[in-house]
């Protein structure tokens, strides 16, 4: 499972909110993001343009700490609203990187 928490960003710009996450089972790899999406978007590119933020690194390397990520990131996700207030409802999704089959 996943605990993860999101606050507000603290100031007057109210241009972001903290997404904290802590990974008590599996954790994802390297190359995995979180994103905030519309309630009815359905595709993985279909996230709100600038909301996507990698969680431990854009590119997977199996030669840094395994190729996952650590049991507890930290990342700023932007708000798509105006003066800190939401516009409409968003979902936040993590995509999974999933490594390529190596033979």
């Amino acid at each position: 499972g996943t605990k993860v928490e999101i606050s507000p960003d603290k100031g007057d710009d109210k241009t972001t909110f903290t997404l904290s996450a802590s990974f008590l089972g599996e954790k994802p790899t390297m190359g995995s993001f979180v994103a905030l999406y519309s309630e009815d978007a359905t595709e993985t590119a279909a996230h709100v343009e600038g909301s996507k933020v990698f969680l431990c690194g854009e590119s997977y390397d199996a030669a840094t700490n395994g190729g996952v990520c650590p049991e507890t990131v930290e990342v700023a996700l932007p708000n798509p609203g105006r003066g800190g207030k939401m516009l409409m409802t968003y979902k936040v999704v993590l995509v999974h990187y999933n490594t390529p089959n190596e033979f």
